[in-house]
């Protein structure tokens, strides 16, 4: 998927104009970019194209969840977890 394609999907799930700042390597299970919202909020979104990704995420999403409200350590905030056709993304 191209920077374009992902730039769409992320803004027609967040809601909002996204820029992608760049892509992060040094995984071997996910690719991951930095966005930056309209509003200038900095998000890390990781790209899986498996289909075992969506409960993967899903269940990401759920531990960090849980693990950002206990507030003892700190993790990042999860917004959300989609799919597309082909693939799943955590934000």
């Amino acid at each position: 998927m191209s920077d374009k394609e992902l730039k769409g999907v992320i803004e027609q799930e967040l809601q909002t104009k996204v820029n992608i700042q760049g892509s992060h390597g040094g995984g071997c299970i996910n690719e991951a970019v930095t966005i930056t919202t309209d509003n200038g909020e900095r998000i890390f979104v990781k790209i899986n194209k498996k289909s075992e990704a969506r409960a993967m995420f899903d269940g990401e999403f759920i531990s960090l969840d849980v693990l950002h409200a206990m507030d003892v350590v700190r993790v990042p905030k999860p917004i959300k977890s989609f799919l597309k056709i082909g693939m799943a993304d955590i934000a």
